[in-house]
């Protein structure tokens, strides 16, 4: 994971241009995402490290939009460039807090997933972790290994929260189902994120299809942070049984390059 999957910085002297300062027509779509581009490329040598919290919640939905049950986590992240470690705070099951044996145990399904995602990179490097791009890196059409597979045909001005964005088309050029389809923002004069709204034909997993919403927020001086995800769809378990679901999470409490002690990233024993 890096660190674009969740903060991304923009350099002072890249900014992005405004419609008064190009022409009356403002400035064209390719001008904007190389800028916002530039501006993610920039991130990756400026952070090290990064704690944050996230609340989590996973919700089964009956067809008219309530809750049938919910499942909540906040968990705690610790990240210095691949290498990454969630320690689970606390969870509910419908409101209830989990607690003792139930809690400890699902913290060690954690680690086991870790010391996995360690060990398949280590058989194969180079290659990414591709579900956990998925579920937080987005900002996906702007990152390098992604040009060739999108396009952005279409730009219209948008305020957003009372930002003044840019609103971008995003189109897929291909019917890969790790693609998304859908638009999005970014502030005018800085270009960095302010939100997404995407489209996911295929998700990974039972779900058959969902969508998905997120939002970026200012962090320390020039800095954004993605503070909220939203995905909704619906899904089939065992092939037969259809339900409509939820998942939202709210990352805060950031640190950026607190100086993180390597025993923090030591692996678990695999038994």
């Amino acid at each position: 994971m890096t660190f674009r999957s969740v903060v991304f910085f923009v350099g002072t002297g890249l900014l992005c241009l405004s419609a008064s300062s190009v022409d009356a027509q403002g400035p064209s779509v390719d001008s904007v995402v190389m800028a916002a581009q530039r501006l993610l490329a920039a991130c990756d040598s400026q952070i090290v490290e990064m704690i944050f919290v996230t609340m989590v919640h996973e919700r089964e939905l009956r067809d008219d939009g309530t809750i049938k049950k919910e499942k909540s986590f906040k968990i705690r992240h610790f990240i210095r460039g691949e290498q990454d470690r969630e320690v689970l705070e606390a969870m509910w099951e419908d409101g209830e807090p989990i607690l003792g044996l139930r809690l400890a145990n699902e913290q060690r399904k954690r680690e086991k997933e870790r010391l996995r995602r360690f060990e398949g990179r280590r058989k194969n490097p180079g290659k990414s972790d591709g579900d956990r791009s998925r579920s937080l890196s987005m900002l996906q059409p702007f990152l390098p290994n992604h040009r060739a597979n999108y396009e952005f045909p279409s730009m219209t001005e948008d305020t957003l929260g009372g930002i003044r964005c840019w609103r971008i088309v995003v189109n897929p050029l291909s019917d890969d189902d790790k693609l998304v389809e859908g638009a999005l923002w970014v502030e005018q004069e800085s270009c960095r994120a302010v939100a997404e709204e995407y489209e996911i034909v295929n998700p990974p997993g039972p779900a058959r299809a969902s969508s998905l919403w997120l939002e970026h927020t200012p962090l320390v001086g020039n800095c954004a942070f993605l503070r909220h995800i939203r995905v909704r769809g619906q899904g089939k378990a065992f092939l037969i049984i259809s339900f409509n679901f939820e998942l939202e999470m709210f990352l805060d409490s950031v640190q950026v390059n607190p100086g993180l002690p390597d025993s923090i990233f030591l692996l678990p024993d695999a038994n």
